[in-house]
């Protein structure tokens, strides 16, 4: 019922996780690039939520957790009694006592070749003794685990699924005005920079061609505007801008963030700083290796 949104699953999982495995509090943790994201969580005392939402998201690498353990092992963490385990890292033993749990089980979720996350469960003491999770409880946590993968990997293949239509779509519709317009070129560069600004989050799109030692706009989509010399009379065809250096080494350029790029591209930044505009991906177009202009993204 949830295939465009991991997160109802992840809900129910830690709701139930709690339930079923005898449990205070359980937590879902995902990892992404390397770095642990807190996804979902049920019951979590205060004091340990607290710590969790300004620890995350951290670098696989600098987490101290038992669940970062998890991930990074690929295997179950079982720690029966956190307050007896000596090998336990001090941070984690504090935030045991201020959370008031003691035993902690921590389960990766797998995706084959990689740990895509992991699942959290706790327990408090009773009687004063550790209570340790029974082999079925670990079971179930697992399965849990896998659940949870699947919910992941719905979500990927449906996302997949609808970005290759999209693609297939903006292709169909470009190649029709190409068949529709083929003495008029204006009309196809427009919808193709309006479907790159569409296709790819961006809030703007322009076309330049290759005009001698200019460069011309001839397609242009979106609120950032271009300055009047540039709309006029076209923009030297330079290393010191990113679309001028695009052509020129006819390659493909990114820049994070342009205004502080000023020794790299102290004309392209200059744009960027008066136009208010940051983050700049622009592409060759190229025929038989020879540029004949470039489409860039804003």
């Amino acid at each position: 019922s949830s295939p465009t949104d991991v997160q109802p699953v992840f809900e129910a999982i830690v709701r139930s996780a709690v339930r079923l495995c005898n449990a205070r509090f359980a937590n879902i943790f995902r990892l992404e690039n390397d770095v642990v994201h807190l996804a979902a969580h049920h019951n979590v005392p205060f004091e340990a939520l607290e710590h969790f939402r300004h620890t995350f998201p951290q670098p696989l690498s600098q987490g101290g957790t038992l669940t970062a353990q998890a991930m990074r092992q690929g295997t179950v963490v079982h720690i029966h009694d956190v307050e007896a385990q000596s090998d336990v890292a001090a941070p984690v033993r504090a935030l045991t006592r201020s959370a008031g749990y003691r035993t902690v089980l921590a389960v990766p979720i797998l995706r084959p070749g990689n740990v895509v996350g992991a699942i959290g469960v706790g327990r408090s003491d009773v009687t004063g003794a550790p209570w340790p999770f029974s082999d079925k409880e670990i079971a179930l946590l697992k399965t849990f685990a896998d659940q949870a993968v699947i919910a992941i990997e719905n979500v990927r293949l449906f996302n997949e699924t609808k970005e290759a239509l999209e693609r297939q779509t903006a292709t169909a519709e470009i190649l029709r005005v190409i068949s529709s317009s083929p003495t008029d070129l204006r009309p196809v560069l427009e919808t193709v920079t309006r479907t790159a600004a569409r296709l790819c989050d961006a809030v703007d799109a322009m076309i330049f061609r290759v005009d001698g030692a200019q460069l011309l706009v001839a397609a242009h989509h979106g609120p950032i505007p271009l300055e009047e010399p540039v709309l006029r009379n076209g923009m030297p065809l330079t290393l010191a801008t990113v679309a001028g250096r695009t052509v020129l080494e006819a390659r493909r350029i990114h820049v994070d963030d342009l205004p502080a790029a000023k020794e790299e591209f102290p004309e392209g930044s200059g744009y960027a700083q008066r136009l208010g505009y940051r983050t700049t991906l622009s592409v060759p177009l190229l025929r038989q290796g020879t540029p004949l202009g470039v489409i860039t993204i804003r």
